[in-house]
């Protein structure tokens, strides 16, 4: 039971890592997309 809650809480903490990493990848891709409007 112990080890389940483990791999549970992993997934959760991989999701939430690739939530951040999709985040940044945007706002990335919206500041340069600016930065070549504004060129």
């Amino acid at each position: 039971m112990q080890s389940a809650k483990n791999t549970s809480v992993n997934k959760i903490g991989l999701f939430k890592i690739m939530i951040v990493e999709l985040n940044y990848l945007c706002f990335y891709n919206l500041f340069t997309a600016k930065g070549f409007l504004q060129k």
